[in-house]
């Protein structure tokens, strides 16, 4: 509305000036919105990161081992952002933008997925992959019926060798 208001009465060159006061409110909009995105970013890198480094199968690998399956896998750590200034800011948006921000918080958990399925696979190359199918579940009895079915395709599967989940 404000910058409708500026166009419809022309007030472009007005004193005091408009506009500086939008681009602050701009700026500081879009400065939190990319302070949250690369927060849940770096959080769901460090939990996953974590979870995956604690595993078994993990710590079995070489340090060589480890570095090839998360260059393979595309996993870096979030590098840390500054944007206290709007220089600083655009910098940040020009290297990722608040959609690239949002793919890579959804992409980072399937990343991490693939990481353990690859790392399994390289200590067990025999290892097959089970989907389990998702679901919505909302009695016991359901519960059980998807644990059923569940169970089912993971003991079909291991026939053929171990399974990955």
């Amino acid at each position: 509305q404000q910058i409708e208001a500026i166009e419809a009465n022309r007030a472009l060159l007005a004193e005091p000036d408009p506009v500086p006061p939008l681009t602050e409110q701009l700026a500081k909009a879009l400065r939190e919105s990319v302070v949250k995105a690369h927060g849940e970013c770096k959080h769901i890198f460090d939990t996953q990161m974590k979870s995956l480094a604690e595993s078994d199968v993990w710590k079995k690998l070489s340090a060589e081992q480890r570095q090839r399956v998360l260059g393979e896998c595309d996993l870096k750590p979030v590098p840390d952002i500054r944007v206290g200034t709007e220089a600083e800011l655009l910098t940040v948006l020009d290297q990722r933008s608040l959609g690239e921000w949002a793919t890579l918080r959804d992409a980072l958990p399937q990343r991490f997925a693939n990481a353990a399925t690859k790392t399994a696979k390289l200590l067990e190359p025999k290892a097959m992959h089970v989907k389990i199918p998702g679901g919505m579940l909302r009695t016991p009895e359901d519960v059980e019926k998807w644990l059923d079915a569940a169970r089912k395709q993971i003991l079909a599967q291991l026939k053929d060798g171990p399974v990955i989940l």
